[in-house]
């Protein structure tokens, strides 16, 4: 089924979208991953200093096909994977490939701020609309998928996305109390881009018919914009805005953040909500960019042509593309049971439509519980995937350090898979500010109408004694 690759793909990069991590996305002790669901996070963390070192993952999604009894204990040791299988959709086709990789990150959240830097690269990359064998064919185009051509061809909406860049960005956030038990923080990144590859293809329409080996096209509108992929061949700037609304189990009128003015205990809270909106921004794409647009309703193909191949006539290269960021929204809410059982729920809905240039952020429900404590943290994320494929995941934390995975059933019993992902983190906390363990004055303690102590008398005058003598002696010396 040749012919379904109208537009060539894609996957320039081996990157696709960032990983969500639905399973750490609420925990207290990871402010170098929750500023990147909110970036008003860092203000209240209970973390004092946090080091990221390394931050990876990847995941498939798809609703076309699924590998039958998947066992990755068998892939872990080289087992060969098994071919996937063909699976009747009760939607819109979907194909979704996700990794990030987050570099050195630095997050500190003391008394009533907290601020950070991060670099990071993150792309994005979607499939749309395409059947299962067009998309076999353009994985694996030596296969036998294209030795089959349909009599009709009938495509609409589809959609090939995909971006890749890398982001250094400064994080602030502030703690405002509103007496005596609601906390509301506030927070901000801004974040530097850095272009590397896109890759924008769309189909609005397509009719085509088989006529002696050639297909006789009806309808064909799609469009086509991409780059060369190369470091820096584009760049940009985004920002990311949030907000956290806090009640408090106690009252919280003296409460400074992993300080001695708050004996350096955190105060927790009842239940949380926050809005955030995640990167708004652009990036400016001017180096080896091609541009081309076709709208006809005459043209025949033979099998072994790309019906792009009369984009040549609508074709425009070397000039500027401009791509959206994944923009998005994200709810959050959290509600504490008391018993360091906590229930996370999230909701993250893409803002970017189909016909604007760039990424999409992935739209999902996630409900996790999860147990923490500053040692040790376990979570059981539900997601709901573009808000109907459910699956049930799994994450761990043992201080900085966190391994999870996005679909467990197979990890407990071979299944039919169509889902899945693990996720990795290592990183160094200091979750206890080191001034709390000593007696000395620290800059915390500085506030107005504090006294030093008075220094003793006898200390004094044994100083003054001292001194006279010691000058009694130089003179005698003298002398």
């Amino acid at each position: 089924m040749k012919v379904i690759r109208i537009i060539p793909f894609l996957c320039c990069s081996v990157f696709a979208f960032s990983q969500d991590k639905q399973g750490m996305a609420g925990s207290n002790y990871l402010s170098t991953s929750a500023m990147f669901l909110n970036p008003a996070n860092t203000s209240d963390s209970r973390c004092y200093l946090q080091f990221n070192l390394i931050d990876v993952g990847a995941m498939v999604s798809t609703n076309i096909a699924y590998l039958p009894k998947l066992n990755p204990y068998a892939l872990m040791f080289g087992a060969t994977p098994p071919e996937p299988v063909q699976k009747k959709t009760s939607g819109q086709e979907f194909v979704q490939l996700r990794a990030d990789a987050m570099g050195p990150a630095f997050v500190i959240s003391t008394m009533d701020f907290g601020a950070g830097i991060f670099t990071r690269l993150r792309s994005n990359s979607v499939a749309k609309g395409m059947s299962y064998d067009a998309m076999m064919q353009i994985i694996d185009p030596e296969s036998d998928y294209h030795n089959a051509y349909p009599e009709q061809v009938k495509v609409n909406d589809v959609l090939i996305g995909s971006m890749t860049w890398a982001e250094y960005g400064l994080n602030y956030s502030k703690m405002l109390r509103l007496e005596p038990d609601r906390l509301l923080n506030v927070g901000l990144s801004l974040k530097y881009l850095t272009g590397i590859n896109l890759n924008y293809k769309r189909v609005n329409e397509l009719e085509a018919n088989l006529v002696d080996s050639s297909y006789q096209v009806i309808r064909l509108k799609a469009s086509d914009a991409y780059n060369d992929a190369a470091w820096r061949s584009g760049r940009g700037f985004s920002a990311d805005l949030g907000i956290t609304y806090k009640k408090m189990i106690n009252n919280i009128n003296n409460y400074y953040v992993n300080s001695k003015r708050s004996n350096c205990k955190f105060e927790d809270y009842k239940y949380k909500w926050s809005v955030s909106l995640m990167d708004l921004g652009a990036l400016k794409f001017t180096k080896g960019t091609h541009k081309a647009r076709i709208d006809t309703t005459v043209y025949t193909s033979a099998q072994e042509q790309s019906f792009t191949a009369n984009f040549e006539s609508y074709y425009t290269a070397n000039q500027p593309i401009w791509a959206i960021c994944p923009s998005a929204l994200i709810l959050q809410a959290d509600y504490n049971f008391e018993n360091r059982i906590y229930l996370n729920a999230v909701l993250i809905k893409n803002l970017i439509p189909d016909v604007v240039i760039g990424a999409q952020a992935s739209n999902l429900i996630c409900i996790a519980p999860r147990f923490e404590t500053r040692m040790i943290e376990v979570s059981l994320p539900l997601t709901l995937q573009r808000f109907r494929y459910p699956y049930l995941g799994l994450a761990f934390r043992f201080r900085t350090f966190v391994l999870g995975v996005d679909n467990v059933v197979p990890f407990i019993v071979p299944s039919n898979t169509s889902n899945f992902g693990v996720y990795f983190k290592l990183g160094l906390s200091l979750f206890r500010n080191q001034a709390c363990n000593t007696k000395k004055m620290a800059v915390d303690d500085c506030r107005p109408g504090l006294k030093k102590k008075k220094t003793s008398r006898k200390v004094k005058q044994g100083n003054n004694i001292k001194k006279k003598t010691s000058l009694k002696k130089r003179i005698i010396t003298w002398l």
